[in-house]
């Protein structure tokens, strides 16, 4: 792997065009954003960038991504999953984002608290190679040209082709909306961990209830919060509560 210096060169000016912001103040901001970061003054350039998104309630794939790329500059892995990954509901295309996101994952997986498979529970449909989902597209499309002929050409099976048809395509809606509201849930409830080791409890409370800690970069879903606490789905399938301190969420 290359330097941590080169590992992304995170073009962020050509990320986010001005004419997505119609506030001059927003426009301000951002140019503020840029200068900082050109001149690697990241923690300055994170601060322009979080007040556009929380004070100016703009979240789209363009924030996210600056942001996590911001946080993965000054080393602060578990927050920078976390916007990288919010980027992804946004734009799960983009050969930018995803390359970034294969990095961290790597530097994650390093830690073996962190576990393969919490790393890998993302939308695998996402990271599939290109030409794996055009391989896919590719065979639909000559199974759709395919009934359309047959469609068109014997007339005795034109109430059955075009049953078929009709079948296939509210199948495949029916597949692909599942995927994409699956995915959409799931990543509007998660914690990701963001100090070194977080623990985890059976009970809202530190007192004599400890399960396991588990790393930085650590993902899974929120299902509660009482006080000081949430209560998470571990990485290992298992509930428990850990403190909100050591977590960054959206829930």
């Amino acid at each position: 792997m290359k330097a941590k210096t080169a590992l992304i060169t995170f073009l962020i000016v050509l990320l986010l065009p001005l004419s997505l912001f119609s506030s001059e103040e927003v426009n301000a901001l951002f140019n503020y954003a840029l200068q900082h970061y050109n001149n690697k003054e990241y923690e300055k350039a994170l601060d322009y960038f979080l007040k556009i998104r929380n004070d100016n309630k703009i979240d789209n794939f363009e924030i996210n991504f600056n942001i996590g790329s911001c946080y993965f500059k000054l080393d602060r892995y578990g927050e920078s999953r976390f916007y990288f990954e919010r980027g992804l509901l946004y734009n799960p295309f983009d050969n930018d984002l995803n390359f970034n996101l294969k990095v961290l994952y790597n530097i994650l997986l390093k830690n073996p608290k962190s576990g393969e498979q919490e790393i890998m529970n993302q939308r695998i449909i996402f990271f599939l190679p290109k030409m794996v989902l055009f391989s896919l597209f590719l065979v639909l499309l000559i199974v759709v040209v395919v009934f359309m002929v047959l469609f068109v050409t014997i007339e005795r099976f034109r109430k059955t082709f075009l049953v078929l048809l009709i079948g296939f395509f509210i199948f495949l809606v029916m597949i692909t909306s599942l995927i994409f509201v699956q995915n959409y849930e799931y990543n509007k409830k998660v914690f990701v961990v963001t100090d070194k080791t977080a623990n985890v409890y059976l009970n809202p409370t530190d007192n004599n209830s400890l399960m396991m800690s588990i790393s930085v970069g650590s993902k899974g879903r929120v299902i509660n919060d009482i006080g000081d606490y949430i209560k998470i789905n571990t990485p290992d399938g298992s509930s428990g509560w850990i403190r909100k301190d050591k977590v960054i969420s959206n829930k």
